[in-house]
């Protein structure tokens, strides 16, 4: 096995996985070792932490300790776009948002993992599905961050799967017309997989009384994947973060130089944000009503 990713931010073990675009952080006082075979299969969604209506699967519940100190706390998904939204991730596994909706997680019933979220353009009044059916879009293999952007790229980035464009007869996007789509959901569970998109991770009480946060695409260097990006997005908070003041990122393009551009960070950009574990989140999607095509 080869390892591709270890730093030890404010003497905290983080740990990348190309597979997977898992992060996992340990304190150095522990030493957790886990065997991923290369090609391994993601792990199955699990269910969401949340109760609201709309939302499919069970909760896993926190200590109770951990419970108490996180009451009052939120992360909140905003659905700014003109067209309804799915947003999955490793715990959540299935959220419906339509436009101008807004779904509340209550961060008292979320358990310490680090925690991803994708979101993706679910079929509404509107086709968005290109033409060609997403058989137009070359991406290669390691992608590159120019198949983003620049003519078409922005369009099929947002709605095409890239490990099913560009193969005739095969449709990496999801319409209500797709074998894929389920009515129940409204969503194509097997082209909106939760293997691309644009990738929010957080964890909760990672270490010190922080929170650690980070928009990531991989523009610069897809390692052997694809770049994370489709829909722009935006996240803020009251608290006082690491970037000098209440917390406002955004990240509206795939090349934005907010978000971890490598698996290494060899930019250096500060996409890595830490704020207080008292905090609460806002994630906005379209952000200002931006759509990214």
């Amino acid at each position: 096995l080869k390892p591709v990713r270890v730093n030890c931010p404010a003497r905290l073990l983080y740990v990348w996985t190309p597979a997977l675009r898992e992060m996992a952080f340990f304190p150095v006082v522990l030493l957790t070792l886990a065997v991923v075979h290369p090609g391994a299969a993601a792990p199955a969604l699990r269910g969401n932490a949340s109760s609201h209506s709309g939302v499919q699967g069970g909760a896993r519940v926190p200590d109770a300790g951990l419970q108490k100190a996180r009451i009052g706390r939120s992360l909140t998904f905003v659905n700014s776009c003109p067209e309804p939204l799915a947003v999955t991730g490793s715990e959540a596994a299935y959220t419906r948002l339509a436009p101008g909706a807004s779904h509340v997680m209550d961060i008292g019933q979320m358990g310490s993992t680090n925690w991803r979220f994708t979101p993706y353009f679910l079929p509404g009044d509107s086709n968005l599905c290109p033409e060609d059916a997403c058989s137009g879009w070359r991406v290669t293999n390691p992608a590159r961050g120019s198949e983003w952007v620049g003519g078409m790229n922005p369009h099929y980035a947002a709605v095409c799967n890239p490990d099913l464009s560009g193969r005739a007869g095969v449709v990496g996007c999801c319409s209500k017309e797709s074998l894929d789509y389920n009515a129940a959901t409204g969503n194509c569970p097997n082209i909106n997989n939760g293997g691309w998109g644009s990738l929010f991770e957080v964890f909760f009480d990672a270490w010190g009384g922080l929170d650690f946060l980070d928009f990531s695409t991989n523009f610069v260097n897809p390692d052997q994947g694809y770049v994370f990006f489709n829909i722009p997005m935006a996240l803020t908070s009251p608290a006082s973060c690491s970037n000098g003041g209440s917390l406002r990122w955004q990240c509206l393009a795939a090349d934005c130089n907010t978000a971890y551009q490598s698996p290494e960070d060899s930019e250096h950009n500060g996409a890595q944000l830490s704020c207080p574990s008292s905090a609460s989140y806002r994630v906005e999607y379209c952000p200002g009503g931006m759509m990214p095509f």
